[in-house]
Parts: structure tokens; sequence; C-alpha cells
């Protein structure tokens, strides 16, 4: 597979106040669109032409593929709803012989959200229904559902070992 999002060099520059607003680790914005739901599309490319094998901890910079493009729910940019685009990319590890897709910090591993709306929905100060915060975020309440879960698990697990620490 081929890289889908092509950018020239000057369009992180031109994009980077919106790489700084919105908080990003690994990605950077090359582009933008607002579609006719008024649904803000930032087109990112990866900060980091390496990554870290998590088999071995070797780093490698061979490029395997893009395996597919991502889109990533993003917390609300001054009240406009967003999207994150970007290619995920894998790469070979010289030392294990493995292909392995780079991690992206900015978005929960294996889910659809990013670390921003994550903490916005989560918030414990939120006292809002499942429905309430879908509508309000612009996801599904499947996604609110799984932040929701993820954030008591978390808690939970923080719990147990506090109380784990004082017995």
């Amino acid at each position: 597979m081929t890289k889908t999002i092509h950018i020239k060099e000057q369009a992180r520059e031109s994009f980077g106040i919106l790489t700084e607003i919105s908080g990003l680790q690994d990605l950077d914005v090359v582009a933008k669109e607002v579609d006719a739901e008024n649904l803000l599309h930032l087109y990112c490319v990866s900060r980091w032409d390496v990554a870290v094998c998590p088999d071995c901890g070797e780093i490698s910079q061979n490029l395997h593929d893009y395996p597919r493009q991502r889109r990533i729910h993003d917390a609300p940019l001054r009240g406009q709803k967003v999207l994150l685009i970007f290619d995920s990319v894998r790469f070979d590890c010289e030392a294990c012989k493995k292909p392995f897709t780079q991690p992206v910090r900015d978005v929960v591993p294996d889910c659809t959200y990013t670390q921003r709306l994550y903490e916005e929905i989560s918030d414990p100060k939120r006292k809002q229904d499942v429905a309430t915060l879908a509508e309000i975020y612009g996801v599904g309440y499947k996604i609110v559902e799984s932040i929701l879960l993820k954030a008591g698990e978390a808690k939970l697990t923080a719990r147990r070992v506090w109380c784990k620490n004082i017995s």
C-alpha cells in the first residue's frame, strides 16, 4: 500500500498552530477541511520517521508499509467537532525481523479517539448521560460508553493499588 496523505514541507509550518492548539505529540497537522456537517477534518502526518519495536526495543526506520488510513475522533476546537485523519505507518524491525505499527501517543491504544477526548468525556465533574455526551461531542454512544468504562476500570485499578499499598 502507498501513502495516502501527501504533503509539501511548508504545510507543517502553515498548520503548526493547529498542531499546537490540538496538543498533538506524535502527529503534525498538514491540511484541514470542513465538511457539509461542519465537521473539521484535520489531515495529519507522523512527526517521526523512526519507531521503537515493541518486541525487542530496537529503533527502526525501515518502512514496511502504510496499511490503512485512520480516522480518530478528537475533542472539539472552539465548539467545532474534529476528526483526525492520518496514515498508520508500519515498520520492519531489523533485530527481530517482525513488522510493527508505529504507536501514536495522541490516540488511546486500540481505540478510535484521542487522549484529549477521553479526558474530557471521562471528567468526573461531568454529570451527563451517555446520549447527551454523544450528542455534545459528535460521536456515537458506543464510543462514549467505551470511554466511561475505560475510565471506571482505571479508577478501580488505582483504588486496588492504593488499598494494597496501605495494608
